[in-house]
């Protein structure tokens, strides 16, 4: 099945909070030689979290601790 850009998975991050991690973000490695991705935060309503610019900024996580809920579309 082909998703769109702007779809990726729903996960809980090592640490509990909830997550979207888009197909479009791949997972890199960092110059500490540990392998990351970028999410997007949620809250508690499934909407992302925005910064004091009203912007959704993307952090970084271990994807090895996540835990995967389901698709985002």
């Amino acid at each position: 099945m082909s998703r769109h850009a702007n779809s990726g998975l729903l996960i809980q991050t090592g640490s509990g909070k909830l997550a979207l991690w888009y197909h479009k973000d791949k997972p890199f490695e960092c110059n500490d030689g540990k392998t990351r991705v970028f999410v997007t935060l949620l809250d508690e309503e499934f909407r992302p979290i925005l910064d004091a610019d009203g912007k959704a900024k993307p952090v970084l996580t271990n994807p090895a601790t996540c835990r995967t809920i389901g698709f985002s579309d």
